[in-house]
């Protein structure tokens, strides 16, 4: 079928099994896939653009040797499931003999990965202006020092950097405030990086400024710590589906949004009571 559009540009193909020949004899450069096929990646040289689904790292591995000329790419769930595993060193990743150098974009939607694998991947990728980055229970991503060194040994062209980092295991609040100190810093500063921080239930989510993700929920326990150089910005202009806890509604409240599309009011008392439309 590719062969009969020659012009074609774009190819949304989430379901498909697409055979890389067709695609290296097409003008394809902006194409989104549901799952990682040897097939579909190999010798694709005219693609300039990747979405996939969900990957594995060893499938970025071969995504990332094989398309070269890859200059963004964006992931919506990304894991090591199928790396090899060392009680000494964690799981083994080696991305030593990839060199992404035009690789400009990296959107990672959703990771369950360590630290040490986004360390290594942004080595790969010298030239990277922009990267963007949710985690949801990895906790060893919450230091500002780590990522500090990283950015500037081997990132020097990073202009947008966005994450999320949520940590699902409790943490003391004098614990919290040693590990985001370092993110108020001239370094985070003079990039217009700036970062909040919430705690839920000891529960706590460090964010850059704007809130990356669409959605959010707002409960009435959730604290919220301003740092003193993000007033005036636009928090949760991304924001668009609000779930929103009755007893959360207070005239003090620091929360804004505005640019909310649908809005869920969830009954207080009992958390597995249907939300109201």
């Amino acid at each position: 079928m590719l062969t009969l559009l020659p012009d074609l540009y774009r190819f949304y193909a989430p379901e498909w099994r697409i055979v890389a020949q067709a695609i290296s004899k097409s003008k394809i450069q902006v194409l989104t896939l549901r799952k990682y096929h040897p097939t579909s990646i190999y010798g694709t040289s005219s693609v300039t653009s990747l979405r996939i689904t969900l990957c594995t790292v060893s499938q970025l591995q071969s995504i990332l040797n094989y398309a070269s000329m890859l200059k963004t790419i964006k992931i919506d769930t990304i894991n090591d499931h199928d790396m090899e595993y060392d009680d000494n060193v964690g799981y083994k990743y080696d991305f030593s003999k990839i060199c992404a150098v035009h690789l400009k974009q990296l959107h990672i939607n959703y990771s369950l990965t360590f630290f040490r694998f986004i360390e290594l991947l942004l080595k790969c990728a010298p030239n990277l202006k922009i990267f963007s980055i949710l985690t949801h229970t990895v906790h060893d991503m919450i230091d500002a020092d780590q990522l500090q060194h990283l950015i500037k040994s081997s990132l020097p062209l990073l202009r947008v950097f966005n994450f999320n980092f949520d940590c699902k295991h409790f943490v003391s609040y004098d614990t919290m405030l040693i590990k985001l100190s370092p993110f108020q810093t001239d370094f985070w500063h003079q990039h217009n990086w700036y970062i909040n921080y919430v705690i839920d239930g000891g529960i706590p989510s460090v964010y850059t400024i704007p809130y990356i993700p669409t959605y959010y929920t707002l409960t009435s326990t959730m604290k919220k710590y301003n740092s003193s150089t993000t007033h005036g910005l636009n928090e949760f202009d991304n924001v668009k589906y609000l779930s929103l806890f009755a007893s959360a509604i207070r005239d003090d409240s620091s929360w804004y949004f505005r640019n909310i599309q649908s809005l869920s009011l969830v009954i207080t008392h009992d958390y597995r009571d249907e939300d109201d439309e």
